[in-house]
């Protein structure tokens, strides 16, 4: 099996509607599988995966934080790369998974991301921290070298490059995941530690444009945003003490090339 799409789901059974047909009919010239990793649906999704041609796994709601349900759809996975998608991403188109896998065909490159689209930008907008800046046309190619103090050299002078990797739209290596999965000591922002991690022995983070999903989110009111933004911003810096520790405790050395 060439790819393991996991999809992490609750109560999304109008994207899944969506997504699941697109995803079965992508123009790639390798095999695939589709898991998806749900935490409670009440709203049909169960019996619609059901009714198609993938592998379901349900979680009880208290389980749930977005590393473990990811890295319990790993655990099953067969396949040689990993993508992880949002239950409400939507590729959209037949090639979404091709442009997303050819980047990981260089074998410095650990894991790559994708972009997200907002088409109704008057009821929707981009996800908390991930703005349209985060998703230029052009490819991007984040490479960091290691450094004797914090892991990175960038750490703080090249943050953007540091923590970018959109997790819901992104396709890492299993082998690399099997060595070290994600983390989940945090709730959320554990793609960026992630990013971080693959910087610290020494792979690089792809952003791929042409690997495209609609991810838009519904407006939220000021305060709100606010508060969403600072919740991600001390699960950012939860992140960051996360990789201190694994440098300092010298346990990034049992991955290094």
């Amino acid at each position: 099996m060439d790819v393991s799409v996991i999809i992490i789901t609750k109560n999304q059974l109008s994207f899944l509607r969506r997504t699941i047909p697109i995803l079965l009919r992508q123009n790639f010239s390798g095999t695939y599988e589709i898991i998806v990793v749900d935490s409670g649906s009440t709203d049909g999704a169960l019996r619609f995966c059901r009714s198609q041609p993938i592998k379901l796994i349900t979680l009880l709601p208290r389980e749930f934080s977005y590393p473990h349900a990811f890295n319990v759809g790993a655990k099953q996975a067969k396949g040689k790369y990993l993508v992880r998608l949002s239950g409400d991403a939507i590729p959209l188109d037949q090639n979404w998974l091709h442009h997303l896998i050819s980047p990981l065909q260089d074998p410095k490159t650990g894991a790559a991301y994708g972009k997200y689209v907002v088409k109704d930008h008057v009821n929707y907008e981009y996800p908390s921290i991930w703005g349209r800046h985060s998703f230029p046309n052009r490819a991007i190619r984040h490479h960091l070298d290691r450094h004797w103090g914090l892991g990175i050299s960038s750490s703080f002078t090249n943050f953007y490059h540091t923590y970018s990797l959109a997790g819901g739209n992104c396709a890492i290596r299993q082998d690399l995941w099997r060595a070290r999965p994600f983390n989940e000591s945090i709730p959320a922002n554990e793609d960026a530690e992630y990013a971080w991690f693959l910087h610290t022995i020494g792979y690089d983070v792809v952003y791929t444009p042409k690997a495209k999903v609609l991810h838009q989110h519904p407006k939220t009111p000021a305060s709100v945003k606010l508060r969403n933004h600072l919740r991600c911003c001390l699960n950012a810096v939860r992140a960051y003490f996360q990789i201190i520790r694994f440098w300092i405790t010298g346990e990034h050395r049992q991955f290094l090339p």
